[in-house]
Parts: structure tokens; C-alpha cells; sequence
């Protein structure tokens, strides 16, 4: 998930900026709310995450690159091993079929 922190290292960096040059941070502090939820990019539209990327200054040419890494079927299995993601989560709009058992089998 080093793209979802690098994520979060911009929109802080944004809002200072913004807070120290008295321009209104609104956005950005609910940016940084929904941030807060390592599986957020799973929840959102594409629309409403391309609108995230490009509001916190991921470059035009960029965002759909790094938007596909942030939904990325490594990052989805990691989120549902952790427990991040659960099979029952309504909010959960961007799913990978499960072929493999995601648990840890020891071996004999």
C-alpha cells in the first residue's frame, strides 16, 4: 500500500500548503477522512477517485495508472487477509474473485 500512503503524504502536504497560504482546505479535509480507510479506493466510483487523485495534484496523464495500482488484486487479497476487507462488506464496490484460499497454510 505504498501508493495509498504516498496519497496521504500529498493531501497533507496540500492542506498545509493551503492552510499557510489562507486558501480554503474544505476538500482536502474531507479528502483525508476518507483516506483514513486503507480499502477507500475499493468503496469509491471510479469518478469520485480519479476526482481524489486530481484534487490532491496527481498529474492528468497519471491517474488512471495509479488508480489501477490502488485497486490492484494484490492490494485487494492483502486488505482481506488483514481483515480490512470483509466478505460482508456492503461498501465494497470493486471485488476480485477469491480462487485461492487467502490464509497462511504452514507447511508439513
Amino acid at each position: 500500500m505504498d501508493e495509498l500512503q504516498e496519497i496521504r503524504l500529498m493531501n497533507e502536504t496540500r492542506m498545509l500548503y493551503l492552510e499557510k497560504t489562507g486558501k480554503e482546505n474544505d476538500k482536502n479535509k474531507i479528502i483525508s477522512k476518507i483516506l483514513e480507510d486503507d480499502s477507500c479506493f475499493f468503496k469509491l466510483n471510479k469518478d469520485d477517485a480519479f476526482m481524489i487523485l486530481k484534487e490532491i495534484g496527481i498529474k492528468e496523464d497519471k491517474i488512471n495508472e495509479i488508480y489501477e495500482k490502488l485497486i490492484s488484486q494484490k492490494n485487494y487479497f492483502n486488505l482481506k487477509q488483514s481483515g480490512k476487507i470483509k466478505d460482508d462488506d456492503k461498501s465494497v464496490i470493486i471485488r476480485y474473485e477469491n480462487k485461492y484460499d487467502c490464509k497462511y497454510i504452514p507447511k508439513k
